[in-house]
């Protein structure tokens, strides 16, 4: 669906639905390295409205498979083996549901700093990576992305901490009723 190569390994990319200009930036430092030295491709969803420039800004797109928004998230999530992403409830419960390992960069200016605590509870969990980015400076994202290359079991032990069985809303809303009614 998207062009990928099933040789290499795919590191989805999104900032959210609008996408993420701090987040495109600091890819943008590293997108092409890791492409051409790691056996890496990039499934990036940049925003619509940060697509051109972030094209423009590219010397190359070898592997990297940049689109400004992706409909298909079903196909972009099985076709990644892992996800570098914001941190907002619906992409950690898409995570949770598709049990894929993740860098988690929350959003620092989200409301009462909600994505930080997402990003924690993951965390906790040992279910995710966390990033800030005020770790930005230090290459933080770039070094991570490289351990992990180096060490895929990392990731493996990320996967095997999703529960086995999500259950949904409904679900996890009529059990709390049932128990409360046997108080």
């Amino acid at each position: 669906a998207f062009s990928l190569n099933p040789t290499r390994k795919t590191r989805f990319i999104l900032g959210g639905s609008q996408g993420s200009v701090s987040i495109n930036r600091e890819l943008l430092k590293y997108a092409e390295a890791w492409t051409r030295d790691l056996p890496l491709q990039l499934l990036w969803q940049t925003g619509k409205n940060n697509f051109d420039w972030v094209k423009k800004s590219l010397k190359t797109t070898e592997n990297i498979h940049l689109r400004p928004f992706i409909d298909e998230m079903g196909i972009a999530y099985s076709a990644s083996d892992f996800i570098i992403c914001r941190a907002g409830a619906l992409t950690l419960a898409e995570l949770e549901f598709v049990k894929k390992p993740a860098i988690l960069i929350p959003l620092p200016s989200a409301a009462a700093n909600h994505q930080y605590y997402n990003t924690k509870a993951f965390e906790k969990r040992n279910m995710a990576i966390v990033i800030t980015e005020d770790q930005f400076p230090q290459g933080t994202l770039d070094k991570t992305v490289r351990h992990l290359i180096e060490n895929p079991h990392i990731l493996e032990e990320i996967k095997n901490n999703f529960p086995k069985k999500v259950l949904d809303g409904a679900e996890i809303i009529a059990k709390t009723i049932l128990e409360d009614l046997s108080l």
